[in-house]
């Protein structure tokens, strides 16, 4: 099945793109911090401002998918949801109906230690309701791990959206060095 955007097959497929200008903004901020992955700093807080309303931050409390939790969630990923999902797990905050596609790339970031970057598009009965480049960036935080979501919309979902219903799809991942 080929992803398209809009309701009819006479749109065409999505293309793979590349990355967005301000993720490569991000991931070059990122590299800058030297080792990989880099400790996780408070002033880094100060640093990120430009991006923080497309931020989630996801902490791991343990070795496994399931102690994550979402520490921040950034105001317009709040906005174009509805929802502020700060504390959910991540699981929980993934959203769509099998959350696997999704959580996959948090796994590979937190195992390698590596940036990893997606297109993410959420779909209902075959039409993209929802398209964003996501990168994920992996930090140390003492005796736990932090990963920093930066995402890009490149399709926005209707009014009232809501993840109920949907499917999830990455394309065109890569771990990056």
């Amino acid at each position: 099945m080929t992803i398209r955007f809009g309701s009819s097959d006479t749109h065409p497929p999505i293309p793979e793109p590349p990355m967005d200008g301000r993720l490569e903004e991000l991931l070059g901020w990122w590299r800058a911090l030297g080792r990989s992955p880099p400790a996780w700093e408070a002033d880094h807080v100060q640093a990120l401002r430009p991006w923080m309303g497309t931020l989630l931050v996801v902490r791991y409390h343990g070795a496994d998918e399931e102690t994550a939790r979402v520490a921040l969630y950034g105001t317009t990923l709040a906005s174009v949801l509805g929802e502020d999902l700060t504390g959910q797990s991540l699981r929980e905050a993934a959203g769509p109906d099998d959350p696997e596609p999704l959580l996959r790339g948090y796994a590979k970031a937190r195992t390698t230690g590596r940036p990893h970057w997606c297109v993410v598009a959420l779909t209902r009965d075959g039409t993209v309701e929802m398209a964003y480049q996501r990168l994920l960036l992996p930090f140390r935080s003492g005796d736990a791990l932090r990963i920093l979501a930066a995402l890009r919309y490149q399709k926005y979902p209707d009014r009232g959206w809501h993840y109920a219903g949907t499917g999830a799809r990455s394309l065109h991942c890569r771990l990056l060095d």
